[in-house]
């Protein structure tokens, strides 16, 4: 059955009733979210669904945003979905989905997401995913991107450290959410110095810094919130706004209002 625009429905997989729901507007924009997959669903159902699916996205040809969510079996699928696509993306969020390190390679070689101006990876596990291949994913988008949400996806020291110099590169970027994360106050600090130069950049929400993790509720959120603004002032950009968050993990701000999108 084709999908309509501006029409809800609800799919049925398998004989545990497990819900699935597609919701298109003006064939530009598709949100699909599982429910309770694992409890309701096999992973043959799950597949299954990523295949029917993926054959629908071939009549799609003029999306532009695209949001999973939940979906576990996506992983080592991606590549194959995304080939189906007809036109350039202009959003991509996978949120809370399974992904492999050859599913984040393969998604910063892909032609339809070259053009992303948003790009959410919330709760997409990253801790065990390799420094080059975050990189290389940010680097294919940085002329056009204006939106990176990577709300705790497990990210580290080491690793937000390795790809602020890709990340410097998005000369285009207005909002940047990395909350939920164990980072330090040291590496949060030079996450300020290297996105200062970035001079679209208006907002970033950023976790409590592993420090204060046993002392949240002692105003020490109060006191580093009020250092970044003065420094943000002494730098020149009292233009930028830094959100603190609450510590890993924290309840996940929906993509869509994350802060309003530029386009």
């Amino acid at each position: 059955m084709g999908l309509m625009p501006c029409l809800l429905k609800t799919f049925v997989l398998g004989s545990r009733n497990c819900k699935c729901w597609i919701c298109v507007k003006k064939l530009h924009g598709l949100v699909v979210g599982m429910t309770q997959m694992s409890q309701c669903s096999s992973w043959e159902e799950e597949e299954q669904f990523v295949e029917t699916f993926s054959s629908q996205l071939l009549s799609l040809h003029h999306l532009q945003e695209l949001h999973l969510e939940s979906i576990s079996s996506l992983e080592g699928s991606l590549c194959n979905l995304l080939r189906c696509l007809k036109s350039p993306l202009k959003i991509l969020s996978l949120t809370n989905c399974l992904l492999l390190e050859s599913d984040l390679m393969n998604l910063s070689k892909c032609p339809s997401t070259r053009q992303l101006r948003g790009l959410c990876l919330n709760r997409v596990l990253l801790m065990d995913i390799s420094s080059e291949t975050l990189e290389a994913l940010l680097e294919n988008v940085s002329s056009t991107l204006q939106v990176l949400s990577l709300e705790e996806c497990g990210i580290m020291n080491l690793q937000l450290t390795a790809i602020l110099p890709a990340l410097r590169h998005c000369s285009q970027l207005t909002t940047f959410s990395f909350s939920g994360n164990p980072i330090s106050i040291n590496v949060l600090l030079r996450v300020l110095r290297h996105t200062i130069g970035l001079t679209k950049l208006r907002h970033v929400r950023y976790p409590a810094p592993l420090e204060f993790y046993e002392h949240v509720g002692d105003g020490l959120l109060a006191t580093l919130h009020a250092k970044l603004m003065q420094m943000l002032q002494e730098l020149g950009r009292s233009d930028m706004e830094w959100l603190s968050g609450k510590p890993c993990p924290h309840r996940e701000w929906p993509f869509s209002d994350l802060w309003p999108m530029p386009w």
